[in-house]
Parts: C-alpha cells; sequence; structure tokens
C-alpha cells in the first residue's frame, strides 16, 4: 500500500489519482457534496471518509442496475 491509499488526508490531485479521474472532476464531486474537503491552513483536503463513502455509493448504484 503506497502512502496515498493510507492517507487520512488527500490532496486533490492525490485524491484523483485514487479515483482515477483529473482534478477538475474532484473540484466538481467537492462542490456537489460528494467529497468532504476540509481547509488545512490555505490548502484544500479531502478526507479518506469520504472518498471510501464515495466509492460505496458507486458500488450500491451499480449494483441496483444488476438483475
Amino acid at each position: 500500500m503506497d502512502a496515498t491509499q493510507s492517507s487520512v488526508l488527500y490532496k486533490p490531485e492525490e485524491c484523483a489519482r485514487r479515483l482515477s479521474c483529473g482534478r477538475s472532476t474532484i473540484y466538481e464531486l467537492i462542490n456537489t457534496g460528494d467529497l468532504v474537503r476540509v481547509k488545512l491552513g490555505r490548502a484544500a483536503r479531502i478526507t479518506s471518509e469520504s472518498v471510501d463513502a464515495y466509492v460505496a455509493r458507486l458500488v450500491e448504484a451499480a449494483g441496483d442496475g444488476r438483475s
């Protein structure tokens, strides 16, 4: 497990790598409330709990479409 996967807080770029998406997508997810951003000084960080919850919601939604 690398440092990105064991962090409590992610930089937007780290979060984007973990979710295999772009940085702008991370900011969209923050703006829609799907990811929780906290401020650490002037820096934005995303909580690992919100990333895990977001992935769980995606998996649940994918499961709802199965027959």
